[in-house]
C-alpha cells in the first residue's frame, strides 16, 4: 500500500490544486493523508467539505502547532499513515501526469527517492489557482515553458551532495527535502522520523 502524506497549513487553494493533480497520478497510490500544521477552525472545515468530492480515499489529521512545523506536521502523517511506502508532496506542488510512477518503479529498501520540480512564476501561479479548467493541458503546457536549467542544477548538486555523504564529508542534519520524495515507512521508522528540533 503506497500512502501520499501533504504537509498543509492554511494554503487551501494550493492544496485543492495539489489534490486535483493527484486525480491525474491515482494508479499509483492507496491513499492520501493531509497533515495540516494547527489550520483555523475555518479552514479546517472548509477542507473537510471539499475533500469528500475526490474519487480517491483522503484522511485529514491535524494537530496543535507553535508556528510552522513541518518536521512534526510529516511524524504526523507518518504515524496516520496506512502504506509500507510513503510519498510526501508539498501543498503547493501540482503534479504533471505520471509523476508518482518513478517513486514506485524505483523504490528500494533503505534508499529514498527525491523528485525535484520546475517553479511558476508569480504570475502563472495565480491564474492556474484562480482558473482550474484543463488542469493536465494546462500544466503540461506550463512545465513545458519554464526553462530546466534550474533542474539540471539541482541533480548535479544532488549528486555531489551524495557523495559527499557517502564519504561523511557533510553532515545528513543539515539536509531538507521539498518537492516530492519518498521511502519505505519501515525505514523512517527506523530512525525515529523527523527530527522535530
Amino acid at each position: 500500500m503506497v500512502s501520499v502524506i501533504i504537509c498543509f497549513y492554511e494554503r487551501t487553494k494550493h492544496l485543492f490544486l495539489c489534490l486535483d493533480s493527484l486525480k491525474l497520478n491515482q494508479e499509483f497510490f492507496d491513499e492520501v493523508i493531509i497533515s495540516d500544521d494547527g489550520s483555523s477552525i475555518e479552514t479546517i472545515d472548509l477542507v473537510k467539505s471539499e475533500i469528500k468530492k475526490y474519487p480517491f480515499k483522503i484522511k485529514f489529521v491535524t494537530r496543535e502547532s507553535s508556528g510552522f512545523e513541518v518536521a512534526a506536521s510529516r511524524n504526523n502523517g507518518i504515524r496516520n499513515s496506512k502504506g509500507s511506502y510513503l510519498i510526501f508532496i508539498d501543498c503547493d506542488l501540482a503534479l504533471l501526469p505520471g509523476s508518482l510512477e518513478p517513486h514506485r518503479k524505483f523504490s528500494q529498501r533503505r534508499k529514498f527517492l527525491i523528485g525535484h520540480c520546475k517553479y511558476l512564476d508569480e504570475k502563472s501561479s495565480l491564474k492556474i489557482l484562480s482558473d482550474k479548467k484543463d488542469i493536465p493541458g494546462r500544466l503540461v503546457q506550463l512545465y513545458d515553458q519554464i526553462d530546466g536549467c534550474n533542474l539540471l542544477k539541482l541533480v548535479k548538486r544532488q549528486r555531489k551532495l551524495n557523495l559527499l555523504l557517502s564519504l561523511r564529508l557533510a553532515s545528513y542534519k543539515s539536509q531538507a527535502l521539498g518537492g516530492h520524495f519518498s521511502l519505505f515507512k519501515e525505514d523512517i521508522l527506523r530512525i525515529n522520523g523527523y527530527d522535530e528540533k
